[in-house]
């Protein structure tokens, strides 16, 4: 190589004792005396300590990876007439290429002089985190010391950086490529539609910009590339022919030299990205004490992983409330740059499930990043990888049991799902939200009826755009140069006014890769293709987790749609076991409401089988297909229980209505009967209409209103076609035009004494019991002593003497009664063991149950003197009913 100035590499660069340039050399390279940030911190990557200029050109070939640190002088003639490259002949282009890997800073990566060392396979730019302030820098000078006349200037000062100086991996930010075999491999392994495979590749040069997401996606491939040309190279005869004409030694033919060139070069580039770019991709594998968590926004890519959870920030101002239903959770499938140069233009594609319209579908969202300078931390990305979330552990472990409830509903429908605790605010994505527009949570204790089209439909908030479940395909160039790097130049000698500017290709997009990569996600995710269909589909923790929290259902003891939370939902409940055996009741009266209720679901299901309607006995069609039954008798006697018993023993759930639902107007009512008629049969519900006198009270001449109210119930009722309870204590007072329309009625009466005993016994098995062995003082853990015996056989004295003074069978207690004398003795028991701070179980006796009798039968009492009889003998004088 020529000289390129008489000065020595030492009195070029003068450092100081601590390797830093001096003053001087500071004033003469920036004309000022600092530099700015970015020049300083390229400063840092040269070498403290100078190696030898002694280094052979055979040990350059030994060790490709060995640095060659002689300095570059590019100078070029301080004037703005700049020769065309047609100046340069043939020869002075003609450049050698040195199968190796060179590191060099912004100057030297962009400027060559003609027959120096010459290029190499790999050539790494190592520069600062913002290369493009470097690349400005480099600009800037060059336009700078052109514009100066009559001077003559080194342009280029940059030099060759040893590995030992290199540092982390992280501060290479451009890469470019002298080979055809590793470029055209890449290509074909991208799968890059602008580009054919036939395309000449020789001599041309090709930028590969960090993140290098095509070495990263390629390795695997390339690797396989590389045995496969070395078992065709192994497997190629050696040339043959008489011993005079064989070939003289380093003599080979053309294709067996250029096949094992491909080999080496494919070769150090395997080492290349498995030593320099693969650590880059690979240090957020794993969380733990050494995994960064801060990153700059041109090494976002490297946190993502297609197939992967990935957490979204949900919006400000509604992420610190419990009762938020935004999906938070998705899954990754690629990023995306849009061609606008301005800052900020990285986007990243993910999605969740939901369902919708009988099948699972994808719910798409694009995330943008903000540009921000410098390092950023990572969770305050508005997305980050699930695993780097500072409570992934527990977050997974409530999306995945959300996500599981959520399933369970889907697969179960619309029966036996209890829910306990607060709706949702909002819905499942995210949209402009503030204190005014946040609704207050409601805590629900009841049955819910899960039913997607219509909540959603009723529910507006609840409500997306889910998409096709496809991306949309880039139509933007993946090949092209990029107009804000530097140009590549090529100088004809260390002092002249000659270069020339070689156009080098920029692979800055790589969607052909994120492109490969999602067609392989859909072809892997069946919840990504058309078939919706939902039988037999397998969930993995990953599908569980990206279901929504968000559940649009019925709340049936409220009568209103609400947004609830998977997670609170109680789906396996014990459904079947509990039936009509459990209510005391006559032996008679529970065949006849079996075999009714037994034969109008067996109607209903030839119905559907045979998609056709089964004609009843009226001789008009529509009319009478219900079942109606009356159930009438003095309070706490069973009625309620009845009807939420027949829907636990048929598995279907219970539509519980009063009067408050349905209105007090002709016109309300009747819109409001037809409101729950029809969700009743749309969910098979059984219909509770409790307290159904209000409504079905005898008319009269003067009472207008009453009069229509009647007459709405008397034509909805006799074309309703489902199963419907009605309940009263005023029998007497029901319209004569009912009893026609009515199928069933069943009278109850007081308890007898077995019955009375039955319902205590079942009331007291419920209690925790105690249980020695639990160190807990809590009651729920180790339950209580209860002196069964004492309690029955108090309680039949009462219920003897209550009969024997009143001359009638019934004692003082119906059966609500006993269930709430239960639960106050034992709230009494309880307490008094608080009291006296006793670490002895808890016991309760007769004594407690005394105690809830005296109060109960001092209200009696004065109830009987302020009315001045007992409430069967008000009913009895009103005719309401003979007890």
């Amino acid at each position: 190589m020529e000289e390129s100035s008489s000065e020595s590499v030492t009195d070029q660069f003068h450092y100081s004792s601590h390797g830093r340039p001096q003053r001087k050399w500071v004033q003469q390279r920036y004309g000022r005396s600092s530099p700015t940030p970015a020049e300083a911190y390229a400063d840092e990557a040269y070498s403290d300590e100078e190696s030898s200029d002694e280094e052979s050109s055979e040990e350059l070939h030994e060790n490709p990876y060995e640095p060659y640190e002689e300095p570059y002088e590019v100078p070029c003639k301080a004037t703005d007439d700049r020769r065309s490259s047609a100046s340069l002949t043939p020869e002075s282009q003609k450049r050698d290429v040195v199968i190796g890997v060179r590191f060099y800073d912004t100057r030297g990566f962009y400027n060559r002089v003609v027959n120096d060392a010459g290029d190499f396979t790999i050539e790494a730019l190592v520069g600062s985190p913002d290369a493009t302030e470097d690349n400005r820098l480099e600009m800037a000078r060059r336009n700078r010391i052109i514009s100066r006349r009559h001077e003559h200037r080194n342009l280029n000062d940059g030099k060759l950086l040893p590995v030992s100086k290199l540092g982390t991996p992280g501060r290479i930010s451009m890469v470019r490529i002298r080979s055809a075999a590793v470029v055209r491999a890449i290509i074909e392994f991208g799968g890059n539609p602008t580009m054919s495979l036939d395309y000449s590749l020789d001599g041309k040069l090709f930028l590969f910009p960090r993140p290098f997401t095509s070495f990263f996606y390629c390795q695997n491939d390339m690797k396989k590339r590389l045995a496969e040309l070395r078992r065709r190279l192994e497997m190629e005869p050696e040339p043959e022919g008489p011993e005079t004409a064989a070939p003289q030694p380093g003599e080979e033919s053309d294709e067996r030299a250029l096949n094992k060139r491909a080999v080496e070069e494919l070769r150090l580039y395997i080492e290349f990205v498995d030593s320099y770019i693969m650590p880059l991709w690979k240090q957020f594998d794993e969380v733990n004490d050494k995994t960064p968590r801060s990153i700059s926004y041109g090494d976002i890519p490297l946190l993502f992983r297609a197939g992967e959870l990935a957490y979204i920030r949900p919006p400000v101002e509604i992420r610190n409330n419990p009762n938020s239903g935004i999906q938070t959770v998705f899954k990754m499938v690629r990023s995306l740059r849009n061609n606008c140069r301005r800052k900020g233009n990285m986007f990243w594609s993910v999605y969740c499930l939901d369902y919708q319209d009988g099948g699972y579908t994808a719910v798409w969202r694009t995330i943008q990043f903000p540009h921000f300078d410098g390092l950023g931390i990572i969770t305050t990305l508005p997305c980050y990888p699930l695993k780097l979330h500072p409570d992934c552990k527990r977050l997974l472990e409530h999306q995945i049991k959300g996500g599981e409830n959520f399933r369970k509903c889907v697969e179960v429908g619309i029966r036996d799902i209890y829910y306990s605790g607060w709706t949702l605010v909002t819905g499942m994505l995210p949209k402009s939200y503030n204190a005014s527009n946040i609704p207050e949570p409601e805590h629900v204790e009841s049955e819910v009826i899960i039913d997607f089209k219509e909540g959603l439909r009723q529910l507006p908030s609840a409500l997306y755009e889910p998409g096709d479940g496809r991306l949309d395909e880039p139509s933007f160039e993946t090949r092209r140069h990029d107009s804000f790097l530097p140009e590549y130049r090529i100088w004809r000698e260390p002092i002249c006014e000659e270069y020339q500017s070689i156009r080098e290709s920029l692979f800055s997009r790589e969607d052909e890769i994120h492109r490969q990569i999602w067609q392989d996600i859909e072809k892997q995710d069946k919840f990504l293709t058309r078939n919706r269909d939902i039988a037999g589909i397998y969930f993995t923790d990953k599908h569980l987790a990206i279901l929504p929290k968000r559940l649009p259902g019925y709340v049936l003891r409220e009568r209103k749609f609400a947004i609830l939370n998977a997670r609170n939902v109680e789906i396996d409940l014990e459904t079947g076991k509990a039936g009509l055996d459990i209510v005391q009741m006559p032996l008679g009266h529970k065949r006849i409401i079996k075999s009714a209720v037994a034969a109008h679901f067996q109607k209903r299901q030839r119905e559907r089988s045979h998609r056709t309607t089964v004609r009843g006995v009226d001789l008009v069609r529509g009319k009478g297909n219900g079942l109606i039954i009356l159930l009438h008798g003095p309070p706490g006697t069973g009625k309620t229980l009845t009807a939420e018993a027949v829907a636990l023993e048929q598995k279907k759930p219970l539509f519980p209505i009063t009067c408050g639902d349905l209105g007090f107007t002709p016109d309300k009512v009747e819109q409001s009967l037809k409101d729950i008629f029809r969700y009743a049969h749309l969910w098979d519900c059984i219909l509770l209409l409790d307290e159904a006198d209000v409504f079905l009270t005898r008319r009269n001449v003067t009472d207008i209103q009453r009069n229509a109210l009647v007459s709405v119930f008397l034509r909805v009722l006799e074309y309703y076609s489902g199963i419907l309870f009605l309940t009263t204590n005023r029998v007497g007072a029901i319209d004569e035009a009912f009893r026609s329309r009515i199928h069933i009625s069943l009278n109850y009466k007081y308890l007898n004494c077995d019955e009375t005993i039955a319902i205590l016994d079942t009331h007291l098995k419920r209690l925790p019991r105690h249980n020695p062995k639990s160190a807990s003082r809590r009651v729920e853990e180790t339950g209580m002593i209860v002196r069964h015996n004492e309690i029955r056989s108090y309680i039949r004295q009462e219920y003897l003497k209550y009969s024997e003074k009143y001359k009638r069978e019934r004692g003082p207690w119906n059966g609500r009664q006993i269930r709430n004398a239960v639960h106050i003795a034992a709230c009494l028991a309880i307490y008094e063991n608080q009291l006296d701070n006793s670490r002895d179980p808890v016991v309760l006796t007769a004594e407690h149950f005394r105690t809830v009798a005296k109060t109960t039968d001092e209200f009696d009492d004065y109830m009987k003197r302020v009315r001045r009889a007992d409430a069967d003998t008000m009913a009895r004088m009103a005719g309401e009913r003979d007890d």
